[in-house]
C-alpha cells in the first residue's frame, strides 16, 4: 500500500556529493545483508547545444526479485550531472522507470543498479 502511493507521487532526488566531483547521485531505500545485484544499465546520452538532454529508462530485475535499493552514480567528472526523477513503480517492485534531465548543454552518463532479493509471497 505504501510503495503503491510512492509510485503515484514523482520523486525527484538532489543528493548531497559524495565527493567534489559526484554531485548528482541518486540513493533510493537500503541494501539489506540478503540483497543482492538484480540489475544494472549504463545510459549515455550525448549533449546538444543549446539544449537539455533526456533519457527514460526502464530496468526489470534480471529474474524477478523485489527491488530495495536503486543507486544512480553519475560517470561524468566534471559536475554537470543530471536531475533523476523516478516515474513508475521502485522499490518493493520489480521493476522501475528513471527519468533523467541533464544541464544545459550537457550529456548523461549514469550507471544505474538496483539490489533486492526475493520475497516469499503466501498465497491465503
Amino acid at each position: 500500500m505504501l510503495f503503491g502511493l510512492i509510485s503515484i507521487i514523482t520523486l525527484v532526488f538532489f543528493v548531497a556529493p559524495l565527493s567534489s566531483s559526484r554531485l548528482y547521485e541518486l540513493k533510493a531505500g537500503t541494501r539489506g545483508p540478503v540483497d543482492k545485484l538484480v540489475g544494472q544499465k549504463f545510459v549515455r546520452k550525448r549533449a546538444f547545444p543549446m539544449k537539455f538532454a533526456t533519457a527514460m529508462v526502464t530496468l526489470r530485475t534480471w529474474r524477478n526479485e523485489t527491488i530495495f535499493e536503486i543507486l544512480a552514480t553519475d560517470l561524468k567528472i566534471n559536475g554537470k550531472g543530471a536531475v533523476i526523477t523516478i516515474l513508475r513503480n521502485g522499490l518493493g517492485y520489480k521493476d522501475v522507470t528513471l527519468k533523467l534531465r541533464s544541464q544545459w548543454c550537457n550529456g548523461i552518463d549514469y550507471h544505474i543498479r538496483l539490489y533486492g532479493h526475493f520475497v516469499n509471497e503466501t498465497i491465503s
